[in-house]
């Protein structure tokens, strides 16, 4: 794994350049799908309201998500995706914000 500077990313997987889909044109191609799948099971669970095809809808949303996370992991591994670090100070301002809001909430 490749730790310059704030950048995590694995070595990247050539693959050959071209007008063909590639294999990571393939892959890009079905996680984008697996996402708006994802996106829309969400939006159709809160606006459903029978409770059988919510609870069956929710198990293809798992589903979905879990499909959807391994094509992630897949697309990091194979090092065309990057990953920024955290600036921990960072991290911990929008901690505080959040937590603020939620003692204004109480």
């Amino acid at each position: 794994m490749n730790n310059n500077n704030n950048i995590v990313k694995n070595e990247e997987q050539q693959v050959p350049s071209g007008i063909e889909m590639n294999d990571r044109d393939f892959l890009y191609s079905i996680l984008t799908v697996e996402k708006n799948m994802s996106n829309n099971y969400a939006t159709i669970l809160n606006e459903i309201s029978n409770d059988n095809t919510y609870d069956e809808l929710t198990k293809v949303f798992k589903d979905t998500q879990d499909c959807q996370r391994r094509l992630f992991n897949l697309y990091f591994k194979k090092g065309w995706y990057e990953l920024e670090k955290a600036d921990q100070n960072k991290v911990q301002q929008k901690f505080d914000m959040f937590n603020q809001k939620l003692e204004d909430i109480e």
